[in-house]
């Protein structure tokens, strides 16, 4: 009787607790599936970080390039403003220091260049007391006005 009981007990035990041979491959599976997802996710979040870098980048260049194009207007304003003075013996006088003074320079040269950011409020700066002038810019690169002085 006790031989027929420990073997009903045995029988249940090996039915319920004994993992099958299958499960145990199962997860050898799973411990390869993670030795593969870790590197590749660090890989995916890999490259969204180098994307976003090269966002970073890109908009610095684009202000670079812009802050290029605001120095060779202030070389084409200085040129104008010395074939002004030529002919009128004189800078065009602007001496208020609250305003740009591009309105001053529209009007008496005709034609200028306007700063590549002009629609978000940025604009070059003029002053003049008719001897001489000031033309100014604010660079995106240093984040400084940045000031060009004539005669």
């Amino acid at each position: 009787m006790i031989l027929s009981s420990a073997l009903r007990v045995d029988k249940i035990l090996k039915k319920s607790t004994m993992p099958k041979l299958s499960n145990c491959h199962t997860m050898t599976n799973q411990k390869g599936f993670a030795i593969i997802a870790i590197p590749l996710t660090l890989a995916i979040l890999g490259l969204i970080g180098s994307s976003v870098f090269a966002n970073l980048d890109h908009a610095k260049g684009l202000e670079g390039k812009r802050d290029e194009q605001r120095k060779a207007d202030m070389v084409v304003l200085q040129d104008k403003l010395k074939t002004y003075q030529a002919e009128h013996k004189t800078y065009p006088v602007q001496k208020k220091e609250t305003v740009h003074g591009q309105d001053i320079l529209a009007a008496a040269l005709k034609e200028i260049p306007r700063d590549p950011l002009s629609g978000s409020g940025l604009s070059y700066g003029y002053w003049s007391d008719g001897q001489s002038y000031n033309l100014w810019y604010f660079s995106e690169i240093t984040r400084q006005q940045m000031v060009v002085f004539g005669e």
